[in-house]
Parts: structure tokens; C-alpha cells; sequence
């Protein structure tokens, strides 16, 4: 590895430059946990998406993961509360397999119009591959 003399002449390592990170539609990245009565507090997610209280929103559930858009109906019984929470459906639960006192992940992609909610333990198992391939299994 080549190096640098320092000015008061201590030989350092020459970094090679690191690459600019990859544009990313994740703005903001937040961890909550769900309450006992099915409540997630994020204030700071829904700020970073623009939904004031009382926006109403809608559900959608892929695999593990439930994607929240702003919808223009006040028809929508779901809405982003006065605390900065919002309720997640018993159906959504079951869905996503979330109980209360569980960790999630959120996930704040404003460009796209999507909070999206992950439950920690699928992050954990993803992050558990790429660090197993990386170090080795246990």
C-alpha cells in the first residue's frame, strides 16, 4: 500500500477514493415500536412525507412489507393521528404476523409517495445473509 509522509513526518496510508453513495429513494429511516393497541409513533416519518394529522391514508401489503400512501378520500377510515400515530389494522397484523411490543422499520420515501413498514425481524434475517456471506455462519 503506498503512502504519505505526514507533516510532522509519520508515514499514513494512501486511501484509494470511495465511490458517491447511490442515489437512494429512502429519505429517512426510523424504527418504532408497535403499542399494545396497535399504534405506531413516527412523527418524524410522516413529517418527512408532508402528511399532516388527519391525512388520510390506505394500506397495501406485499409479502412482509405494508406500503402507506396519502389518499385524497375523506372516506378513509385510517388517518395520521394529532400524536403523530397511526393505527394499524388487525388485518395488516395478521398479514405482517406484527404484535404489540414488536420492532418495525420505516421507512420514508417521499418521492414516491410510500411510508413503508417493515417488521425488524425480516430486516434482521436479510442483513443476516448479506453479513453471513461476509464473515461466515456462526
Amino acid at each position: 500500500m503506498p503512502t504519505t509522509q505526514h507533516p510532522q513526518g509519520l508515514p499514513l496510508p494512501s486511501l484509494e477514493p470511495q465511490p458517491l453513495r447511490r442515489q437512494s429513494a429512502i429519505s429517512m429511516i426510523a424504527v418504532s415500536v408497535l403499542n399494545d393497541r396497535a399504534r405506531v409513533t413516527c412523527r418524524r416519518s410522516f413529517t418527512a412525507m408532508g402528511w399532516p394529522p388527519g391525512q388520510p391514508i390506505a394500506y397495501q401489503i406485499r409479502s412482509l412489507v405494508v406500503a402507506i400512501r396519502a389518499t385524497d378520500s375523506d372516506e378513509s377510515s385510517f388517518k395520521v393521528g394529532a400524536l403523530g400515530q397511526i393505527w394499524l389494522p388487525a388485518q395488516v397484523q395478521r398479514a405482517t404476523g406484527l404484535l404489540p411490543g414488536d420492532s418495525i422499520v420505516l421507512l420514508a420515501m417521499p418521492d414516491h409517495g410510500v411510508l413503508a413498514i417493515i417488521p425488524a425481524p425480516a430486516i434482521q434475517d436479510a442483513l443476516s445473509v448479506i453479513v453471513d456471506d461476509l464473515v461466515g455462519p456462526a
